[in-house]
């Protein structure tokens, strides 16, 4: 988007980039903050706070203008707005998905879940570069932030109280001893 929507300097750009890092550093410190006064909820809302406002927070790109400094400002506030609730939200979940899944069987969740988002993300950047070729660059920006919002709408929805535990409740694992060394079973009754 720098090259042909924004003219960016390259030093701009990782001026842009380095401030989602702060926002991201910024998010992370403020986590404990935040799920302390939701505790009796184990930070569930705070997730979902998270989630949801993170794809809002995406708005950004498409509107900035392509006025340089004002352009950079703009994704200044996404970055480091997106990358601060995205820290909160990637912290929180991970804790959750911690207390929920039994400890001998947490490295092989951690495994599937690392292993799925790895195989479905590189669909999306495939869907997303024929959007952008076909409809133009900011067209596919603005259907990014609608399924963004979406996706995050219905993520949340389904990781709320009952349907997270009914879910896990579905999922048996055989213990590592009878299963061998690092293999990954999940056996559904």
């Amino acid at each position: 988007m720098t090259r042909t929507a924004l003219p960016m300097a390259a030093g701009v750009l990782g001026l842009v980039i380095g401030c989602g890092g702060i926002g991201a550093l910024a998010g992370a410190s403020v986590v404990p903050v935040l799920v302390r006064p939701f505790d009796r909820f184990d930070g569930r809302r705070v997730a979902i706070a998270a989630l949801l406002l993170g794809g809002v927070a995406q708005v950004f790109i498409p509107l900035a203008p392509p006025d340089p400094v004002i352009g950079a400002l703009f994704l200044i506030a996404s970055q480091f707005i997106g990358d601060g609730l995205r820290a909160i939200y990637m912290i929180t979940e991970t804790s959750l998905r911690q207390r929920a899944i039994a400890d001998n069987a947490l490295d092989r969740a951690a495994a599937l879940w690392k292993m799925s988002s790895s195989i479905v993300a590189p669909v999306g950047m495939i869907l997303r570069a024929l959007l952008a070729e076909g409809a133009g660059i900011r067209a596919a920006l603005w259907v990014l932030v609608g399924g963004r919002a979406d996706r995050r709408a219905a993520a949340a929805h389904c990781r709320t109280g009952s349907q997270a535990k009914s879910i896990a409740d579905r999922v048996s694992f055989i213990p590592r001893e009878a299963a061998g060394r690092n293999r990954i079973y999940f056996l559904l009754p």
